[in-house]
């Protein structure tokens, strides 16, 4: 069989190697044309591009260095409940374990990881009990074991030990401009992916009456490629699956549809590299700063409904302070996804099956995500039936949770917000996220699918953070449980502090990594 990977940017690459590694037995082409440009962004990711990376065979150190990019434990929301510097929420990636293995001191595997269920009484639950009883303050400082050292700014290690949990505790943030092509140069055409460059002018289509299917593509030049599949990875454009639906779901509660982007240059590193993204509310929406090794990525989030392109462009100006590298680049998107990103023989994926905005590094998600159910899919006769199905699902819930950001947000300063709340409070949006905290499709055991990107510790780190009303989320817990569990915490806080004092310095660590 040949299949053919329309696109070469980070979605692209990804596709091709994997491919070619889960099934050697198949022709995989990659088509791509240097006279279009690809998206280069999404720099901060999370843990599943990691494994990602690991199951491709990529050396962690390697492709780290050669494409500038650095180690990431959290995503720290800044000034979201107020106007203060210490207002920072660290959203890490601090799983529910199961509670019977953290009282007893016994190692944690990810397989335990996975086994959690909401109707088990979870960690989680314990430390909401605490929290509601002032014993604890916010989530963050207490229940996530990385933040003394994203507070300290320090690298959780002491020579080559990881202080962090082995259980996809990290992730990164990448320079998008590099990593593609560092896939495509290292693994993807070394494993015998045949590229072919050029620019596609127009599609052909079998002679089915029964199903829409691509037949061929005709370049710019000429020739002419037939293919029995065709991977979409062309993002917004949808080059491919767009001749066989237009139908998208759209998703009219996430307002941001626009983001003015740029590289900035470091003026003090040893101070603005951080080890966590940086997500910061800003009246018309939020700014990003991503550091990388040399550079940093910012874009301005936005809604064009609230504020034109004009004077977005002039803030996000003001705000690189002369240290932009490049011109800045507007990007704008229908927050939507395909109603069926696998039809005939076409599979969208990463972009091209849906986006909704930046926010918590979910776009290299959904391009590993949509990878990985096109692998289950094509394991099991091009079930395309469960690729739209998952693949829908976990961008639908993507959609909940970053609206829920803006719709509990607590600050209502202007109009933009106070309509936001107003439309969390019609869509029942306090409700909302405890439905997510206690749903089955919201596990570690789902997202080790590939279904969800925030398991329900997330949702409740949001409300909690976000000073919703939790006190109806509250369990039954016994007085034992919720004493030890609390002995536990304060201990293994402590110790943490303590190490943190003999861990290096993060910024000097990176630069000798």
């Amino acid at each position: 069989m040949i299949i053919t990977v329309v696109g070469a940017g980070t979605t692209g690459s990804f596709a091709a190697a994997h491919l070619k590694k889960h099934f050697p037995e198949h022709t995989i082409r990659l088509l791509h044309s240097d006279e279009v440009g690809t998206i280069g962004v999404g720099e901060s990711v999370t843990p599943p591009v990691k494994y990602f990376m690991d199951d491709l065979g990529a050396d962690e150190k390697t492709w780290m260095r050669d494409t500038g990019s650095i180690y990431k434990y959290a995503n720290c929301f800044k000034n979201w409940i107020n106007d203060t510097p210490t207002d920072k929420q660290f959203f890490a990636f601090s799983y529910n374990e199961p509670l019977d293995k953290v009282l007893a001191g016994d190692p944690i595997t990810f397989p335990d990881i996975k086994s959690v269920r909401p109707n088990h009484l979870r960690a989680t639950d314990v430390w909401l009990d605490l929290y509601l009883q002032n014993k604890v303050t916010d989530y963050s400082k207490t229940f996530n074991p990385m933040y003394t050292f994203m507070h300290h700014m320090k690298a959780p290690f002491i020579e080559e030990e990881y202080l962090g949990s082995e259980n996809f505790s990290y992730a990164y943030h990448v320079d998008a401009e590099k990593l593609g092509p560092w896939v495509l140069d290292n693994i993807a055409f070394k494993s015998g992916v045949e590229e072919i460059k050029g620019t596609i002018k127009y599609t052909t289509k079998h002679e089915d009456p029964v199903e829409d299917l691509i037949k061929s593509v005709v370049l710019t030049d000429g020739r002419e490629f037939t293919s029995d599949l065709w991977i979409d990875a062309t993002g917004f454009h949808r080059l491919l699956i767009k001749q066989l639906t237009d139908k998208t779901i759209g998703y009219p509660h996430c307002p941001a549809n626009a983001s003015w982007v740029g590289p900035m240059s470091y003026v003090d590193q040893d101070n603005e590299m951080k080890n966590y993204t940086q997500s910061i509310w800003q009246e018309e929406g939020w700014l990003f700063k991503i550091g990388l090794r040399n550079r940093m990525g910012t874009g301005l989030v936005f809604s064009t409904d609230y504020i034109d392109e004009e004077e977005a462009l002039q803030k996000f100006i003001k705000i690189q302070d002369g240290r932009a590298l490049k011109d800045p680049r507007l990007i704008k998107w229908h927050p939507c996804r395909v109603d069926t990103p696998a039809k005939g023989n076409v599979v969208a994926i990463g972009m091209a099956a849906g986006f909704v905005e930046p926010m918590e590094a979910n776009a290299l998600f959904v391009t590993v995500s949509t990878i990985w159910q096109l692998n289950f899919a094509m394991q099991q006769g091009m079930d395309w039936d469960s690729y739209n199905k998952n693949v829908g699902g976990a961008i639908d819930d993507i959609a909940d949770f970053l609206s829920v950001h803006y719709t509990l947000c607590p600050r209502t300063e202007n109009t933009f917000w106070r309509e936001m709340r107003e439309l969390g409070r019609q869509r029942k949006d306090d409700e909302r996220v405890y439905e997510k905290y206690m749903s089955v499709k919201n596990t570690i055991e789902s997202s080790s699918q590939f279904l969800t990107i925030f398991p329900d510790y997330m949702w409740l780190e949001l409300a909690a953070s976000w000073d919703v009303d939790v006190s109806k989320w509250k369990k039954e817990i016994p007085k034992d449980i919720s004493e030890d569990y609390a002995s536990y915490l304060k201990d293994r806080n402590w110790k943490l502090n303590q190490r943190a004092y003999s861990c290096p310095n993060y910024v000097e660590w990176m630069k000798n990594r």
